[in-house]
């Protein structure tokens, strides 16, 4: 009695068993399968139909299947393959890959009947044979080719009107999503590389703002999605902070998204960014120093606007997940621009906290007003200077040219942006913010995209980064990191012009330039300050170092150290399930917040700060005095060169040269010609 085994699969392909099969194996899944329709093979048809297909399976292994007379048309194919009695869903199907078969082969086609029920279409040269049409068959409820003409004599084409904005909008929809911030002109040269065909600036711009609108809708589906992404990133990641607050004026309005806090130290940088997509708002963010001197991510939030309620919200929940409460930021030390609101609220929530503020912020603010190179460098002077002697000497010396500018300065106290002020139990001398400025350049693809997708693709950047870390400190060939060797190794140059002078015990003098210091080599102290500064060797340690025959590497700080790095980065953060296996909070979806549209084109670019060189291959002209080349003077350019203009004014007031008669010019010509 035979037996049936069901393949769900569409009846398009007939089974041909091969000789292996026919004589080990009676299952018909374990042999080749061909796909034909008479002579002609091919791959583009849907495996994963809803028809079945029933097998005979007899029990002499003898196999039969139908033979198929209606292969399916694939919409995922990059190469619409058209054969007779093809079918298709409907005519939209139909003339969807009929557009294909015309970009992608580079030629024109028209529709000569295009209505519900049939579709002719055909190659827009009149000498071309290439032409298809199909019909709705009412038996089967499908779309089929009845006539097919495969072959092309026309010569390819550099332009076609099925490419539209539309089309251009749907096909190039998740590269747009992908990179949101391509330029128009690059997205033209995309398209022309890829497809081969020259699309004009306005189809490239219509076809952005088309997929715009498709992202704003799904921007807005994206808020409602939150509820459940905090539950699913505290399932996954335990002991990790979470928190989303909604604002909802009254009960029959609708919640507005306002504020999310993330948390996955004892140096933190805060700062803020703008989000420069859709997802308007800010990124506030905490990142604190690693033993190897780089950036790590401590916590961030999307918040709507930047002002001291929202610092104040994301320094409490920062204080608690830092178990700070209580410490009033004793032993912490935390550096940062002047936000909106942040200066208070530090100070009303750390006030014991050494609170440091970028330096080259400040200088941007002073230096509008007090420019040239010497103030420049007698503001960094101040800045770096590692012992009170050297800041006075050189406030005093800023003061003796500049008193108003001297005053200027001191008007924000030195103890937040000069090394003098800065206390040595964190091993930290930095005097700017860039950690948190190279934190936001790293996610600046991510502040382009919507809120959700922003927020995941930050969670996996940072994940890959705890890894990577920490298979990159298996690497290291000593004890401490690579850049903590650059700096000493750097150190170890200067030390070789110190000249030192043992006193027999642990003290030693060393003259360097002309300066003597003192280095207790016990204590782990220079009266340079530097080494109490950072942890690392000072040169003038070094030179005490290499006296002892020491290694200067055990000298360097333990918080440097190859153990606290790993460490640092033992607590890994565990993946998150995709939103299938979300648990359901039922909580009301958020709504965006909204936004307020801004005159002009939006910026993307950073406003750059006085006296800041831009970075490139060409050496920037400004400060550099322009040369006239009509009256070779400095100061103005041969447009607005004043010398020009007066000879311009001079020869239009003089009197026009007289205008020779008929008469005249008749006997001048007489004369040359009996001469």
């Amino acid at each position: 009695m035979a037996t049936k085994a069901w393949i769900i699969r569409e009846p398009l392909a007939e089974f041909v068993p091969s000789q292996q099969s026919i004589g080990e194996s009676s299952n018909p899944q374990q042999s080749d399968i061909v796909i034909a329709e008479g002579n002609y093979q091919t791959d583009y048809y849907e495996t994963d139909g809803d028809e079945s297909l029933e097998f005979d399976v007899e029990p002499e292994d003898e196999v039969t299947r139908r033979r198929s007379r209606y292969p399916r048309y694939d919409p995922n194919c990059l190469v619409p393959v058209f054969t007779t009695s093809m079918m298709f869903d409907d005519g939209r199907q139909f003339k969807d890959a009929i557009k294909k078969h015309s970009v992608v082969e580079r030629r024109e086609i028209k529709f000569v009947k295009n209505d519900k029920k049939f579709v002719r279409a055909k190659c827009v040269d009149v000498n071309c044979p290439w032409k298809i049409s199909a019909s709705f068959d009412v038996r089967i409820g499908s779309f089929h080719v009845k006539a097919y003409h495969k072959e092309h004599t026309c010569s390819i084409s550099f332009t076609n009107k099925r490419v539209t904005s539309s089309w251009l909008a749907d096909h190039y929809f998740s590269t747009i999503k992908a990179m949101p911030t391509i330029k128009t002109i690059a997205f033209k040269e995309l398209i022309k590389e890829q497809l081969g065909l020259n699309i004009t600036i306005d189809q490239c711009k219509k076809a952005k703002l088309l997929a715009f609108k498709v992202l704003m809708g799904n921007y807005r589906k994206e808020y409602s999605k939150l509820w459940d992404y905090v539950e699913e990133l505290r399932e996954t990641n335990p002991g990790s902070t979470v928190t989303l607050k909604v604002e909802k004026p009254d009960m029959h309005s609708k919640a507005l998204f306002e504020r999310m806090y993330i948390c996955f130290a004892a140096f933190v940088g805060l700062d803020g960014c703008f989000l420069k997509g859709i997802c308007k708002g800010e990124i506030l963010c905490a990142i604190g120093r690693d033993a190897n001197d780089q950036m790590f991510p401590i916590a961030w939030a999307v918040v709507r606007v930047e002002s001291g309620d929202t610092w104040t919200w994301f320094l409490t929940s920062l204080m608690y997940d830092l178990n700070m409460i209580g410490t009033y930021g004793q032993g912490w030390v935390i550096i940062s621009d002047k936000q909106k609101g942040l200066l208070q609220a530090v100070v009303n929530l750390l006030p014991l906290a050494e609170h440091r503020m970028c330096a080259r912020h400040i200088y941007a603010n002073w230096g509008q007003k007090y420019k040239g190179i010497q103030m420049q460098r007698l503001f960094w002077q101040c800045v770096k200077s590692n012992i009170m002697v050297e800041f006075d000497e050189h406030t005093q010396a800023l003061k003796k040219i500049s008193p108003a500018a001297y005053h200027d300065l001191i008007q924000t106290e030195p103890k937040h942006w000069s090394r003098a002020f800065f206390t040595t139990e964190v091993k930290c001398d930095i005097v700017d913010n860039n950690l948190c400025e190279a934190f936001n350049g790293r996610i600046i693809d991510a502040r382009c995209k919507s809120i959700y997708s922003m927020l995941e693709e930050m969670r996996i950047m940072i994940m890959t980064r705890m890894h990577t870390q920490r298979d990159a400190c298996a690497r290291w060939k000593r004890d401490c990191g690579p850049r903590i060797i650059k700096k000493l190794e750097e150190n170890r140059v200067g030390a070789t012009y110190c000249h030192v002078i043992w006193n027999g015990d642990a003290g030693y003098e060393v003259l360097d330039k002309g300066v003597k210091y003192v280095v207790d080599v016990s204590k782990r102290d220079c009266t340079c300050r530097r080494w109490q500064l950072t942890g690392i060797p000072c040169p003038h340690a070094i030179s005490t170092i290499d006296h002892k025959r020491h290694d200067a590497y055990d000298y360097v700080d333990e918080c440097y150290m190859k153990v606290n790095f790993l460490a640092t980065y033992q607590k890994m953060m565990m993946p998150v399930r995709g939103e299938k296996f979300w648990k359901k909070t039922n909580n009301e979806a958020p709504e965006p917040l909204p936004t307020r549209v801004k005159l002009g084109r939006p910026k993307q670019k950073r406003r750059r700060e006085e006296g800041e060189v831009a970075r490139g291959i060409r050496m920037s002209r400004r400060g550099m005095k322009m040369t006239c080349r009509s009256c070779s003077k400095t100061g103005h350019n041969s447009l607005t060169c004043p010398t020009k203009k007066a000879k311009t004014a001079t020869s239009q007031t003089q009197l026009p040269r007289q205008k020779l008669s008929v008469s005249t010019f008749i006997s001048i010509v007489s004369c040359l010609f009996h001469e």
